[in-house]
């Protein structure tokens, strides 16, 4: 059964391997690196465990990135508009126009998503480890 996302006009492939798998990878990546190099890091936990503590990490690291752009685009800092950071004397040509309120929300995952999705993936290596 297809479920369409309420809003979302496309899926973006990229986007959910940066919020799902990239921070997976690296973390396993961290702990294994921490593991051969320094062995009693892990103390008496199990080597799974110690993992998806790294990972939990990189998925909070995920989740606040992604809030931090979603209020970056919220605020004059949206695509295509330099706003906050852009000097009164600056030389540089007028701004575009905002793009309207939905286009924010055309790909899954948006900002605001992936955070949440992040932050999801974080409350289940929690209860993993």
């Amino acid at each position: 059964m297809f479920f369409q996302l309420p809003g979302a006009t496309r899926v973006e492939v990229a986007s959910l391997f940066a919020v799902i798998a990239a921070p997976a990878l690296a973390g396993f990546g961290v702990a294994a690196t921490l593991l051969l190099l320094s062995p009693e890091v892990m103390a008496d936990k199990s080597w799974a465990v110690f993992a998806l503590n790294i990972v939990k990490l990189c998925y909070l690291g995920t989740a606040a990135a992604q809030l931090g752009r979603w209020i970056a685009e919220q605020t004059d800092g949206g695509p295509g508009n330099p706003g906050w950071w852009r000097g009164d004397h600056d030389d540089l040509p007028a701004p575009p126009a905002r793009a309207d309120a939905t286009a924010a929300w055309a790909p899954f995952p948006n900002a605001l998503d992936a955070s949440l999705l992040a932050v999801a993936l974080t409350t289940l290596a929690n209860r993993l480890g």
